[in-house]
């Protein structure tokens, strides 16, 4: 039985992928920092669906508990084949107010997270040899767009972007296929700016789904480093 894990699964886009993947018959780990009685939920919601999810509480800005938390998926299952990094603090600030604890708070969030989760995930994906890995980005990323109020977000998520081409790239030969996948406004999202977006309408999370499932599928088997916006045609 392959094994996923999900980071911040408790709730929204991360419980849609978690429900996904348990459809498929994986077994889940529900990754979850504060919201234990959520993640507790959704375990005992899919148990009754007989569905096989475990709850694991870390808090990803602290390097000591990502290896535990990586430590017990070691001992409990022993494998790994498909990481979400779903997790990604969000912070609308104007960039001359931003203060340092602020700013390192969203780097180390969103993307230092990223690179230890997946520096952890490699050695249980090698045992064999197999491995998908799913980044979340941001629509826009990768473009030079100038965004002040948002600036250490989107310096956060050019450097997730930048880390699963290199990751990517790195891991080319091994089977572990690396990719980011980008939202515009969910139906979840805070802001919802409809009227800036060509589709007019919010993305749902089975379309954010679509992407993330033919990424992990033996269908896509050949691409590594792709990077799918699920926008709309928000921020083109």
């Amino acid at each position: 039985m392959k094994v996923a894990l999900i980071t911040g699964a408790a709730q929204g886009l991360g419980r849609a992928v978690v429900e996904h993947f348990a459809e498929k018959g994986f077994f889940i780990i529900i990754h979850y920092y504060q919201n234990q009685k959520k993640a507790i939920e959704l375990v005992e919601h899919l148990a009754q669906k007989n569905k096989k999810a475990h709850a694991l509480q870390a808090n990803l800005q602290n390097a000591d508990e990502v290896q535990n938390l990586f430590t017990e998926i070691e001992n409990r299952f022993g494998r790994l084949d498909i990481l979400v990094n779903n997790v990604g603090n969000f912070q609308r600030k104007n960039l001359l107010e931003l203060k340092i604890n602020e700013w390192n708070s969203i780097i180390e969030n969103n993307v230092n997270s990223v690179f230890q989760c997946i520096q952890l995930a490699i050695p249980l994906m090698r045992k064999n040899k197999y491995g998908r890995i799913i980044n979340l980005g941001f629509a826009g990323i990768s473009q030079m767009t100038i965004e002040t109020d948002i600036t250490a977000y989107f310096v956060a998520k050019n450097n997730v972007y930048y880390l699963t081409k290199a990751f990517a790239k790195a891991l080319g030969g091994e089977n572990i296929n690396v990719h980011i996948v980008s939202p515009g406004v969910l139906e979840s999202s805070v802001e919802k700016p409809v009227h800036e977006i060509p589709k007019k309408r919010l993305a749902i999370f089975e379309e954010m789904i679509s992407a993330i499932d033919f990424l992990t599928s033996e269908k896509s088997d050949y691409l590594t480093g792709q990077h799918i916006e699920v926008s709309g045609g928000w921020r083109l």
